[in-house]
């Protein structure tokens, strides 16, 4: 072998499949040689990670990347369940089915949703919008569980005719503040898993991982169709819709994605299979939409617990820098990170807070 006649220069590697490793020759040439062979010699795992993870990985993501993803995952799958069950509680509520139902009462009733999401949406980026980053683990919660509030007041609705616009509306103007805190989180997450400023492929990979499991979910403005005998109906033409490129909207646990789009293939995967067997069950049989809303649910949240627990941030904000001052004014030392991340609360706590002005002018001072 030539490698026992030469001299080990160096070893390059570059994410976990490419290694590559150099010699030189007795006679001065450079020798260079791969441990995997050619590309077309890769494992499924190797192609498997070139698709769904950051190139480079795992050196160019952080160490928690793995196990956030996984529960990130997870959540995105049952919430995209309990999101179809609201789908077809709202098309019913809609008028889909009702022969008295009119397309002029169906659109007013979208657009009356719309609009209160829009304005929900600027009032609270407006309001909460520079402190989303700094605890992006408990607005991520937040965002979640008001998420999981809004497909039940979505479900419930039809229920209550009288308040079927009211109840709609008002889940508009949650959903969209979910998309506001939601996006904005995932934002900063995304900040701290890219270590290589690699951003926009931690994000587009993030993306990849959730198309799956994720069913196809339907337009955001009211749906021009044919008249339906049920909301079953409907849902067999969503699916048949993603065949032929049909677009889709959701919020946080839904993207948006053109016609013909890489997302529209993907959804035919497990998100589409549940999606397929639970339309026609659910239909009419309103215990058993209660009862898969309550299950996907309670997974949807244990999930989202995990992953935000799972993320360990290396910069401070006020609850980290608490825990962080607490621990070494006790024992003298400075904790780790994996330490003080673990111990920082992710749900509301009634406690006073401090508040720290910076900049705050002398006339203010004086008369305080």
């Amino acid at each position: 072998m030539a490698e026992e006649e030469a001299g080990l220069l160096c070893t390059e590697r570059y994410s976990a499949h490419r290694s590559r490793r150099y010699f030189q020759l007795h006679d001065g040439q450079l020798l260079r040689r791969s441990e995997r062979g050619t590309e077309a010699t890769q494992s499924v795992a190797d192609v498997f990670t070139s698709v769904f993870l950051p190139q480079g990985y795992p050196d160019s993501v952080s160490d928690d990347y793995v196990s956030y993803q996984i529960w990130d995952t997870v959540q995105a799958f049952a919430s995209s369940i309990t999101g179809t069950l609201a789908t077809q509680a709202i098309l019913k509520g809609v008028g889909v089915g009702d022969t008295t139902a009119t397309v002029t009462a169906a659109s007013i009733t979208w657009i009356l949703k719309d609009g209160t999401g829009m304005v929900g949406r600027i009032l609270f980026a407006w309001s909460k919008g520079s402190t989303l980053d700094c605890d992006a683990k408990k607005w991520r919660l937040f965002a979640d569980v008001l998420n999981d509030v809004a497909i039940f007041m979505e479900i419930v609705a039809p229920a209550f005719p009288p308040a079927f616009t009211l109840i709609v509306c008002v889940s508009g103007v949650f959903k969209s503040i979910v998309g506001v805190a939601g996006g904005a989180t995932r934002a900063a997450l995304t900040m701290h898993q890219a270590r290589r400023d690699n951003m926009a492929d931690v994000s587009a990979k993030d993306g990849s991982q959730v198309l799956p499991l994720s069913p196809p979910s339907p337009p955001h403005s009211p749906p021009l169709i044919p008249p339906l005998r049920s909301p079953s109906e409907v849902g067999a033409l969503r699916v048949r819709k993603s065949f032929n490129g049909g677009g889709g909207h959701r919020v946080v646990q839904h993207r948006v994605f053109g016609a013909g789009s890489l997302g529209d293939r993907w959804s035919i995967l497990p998100g589409l299979l549940v999606s397929l067997i639970l339309t026609p069950l659910v239909a009419a049989n309103i215990i058993l939409t209660y009862l898969l809303y309550t299950l996907f649910t309670l997974l949807h949240l244990y999930a989202n617990l995990r992953a935000v627990r799972a993320v360990v941030m290396d910069t401070l904000n006020q609850s980290r820098l608490r825990l962080l001052v607490t621990d070494f004014l006790r024992t003298g030392r400075v904790p780790l990170p994996s330490s003080i991340n673990p111990r920082e609360p992710v749900l509301p706590e009634f406690q006073r807070k401090l508040t720290i002005r910076l900049g705050t002018s002398l006339n203010s001072v004086l008369h305080r």
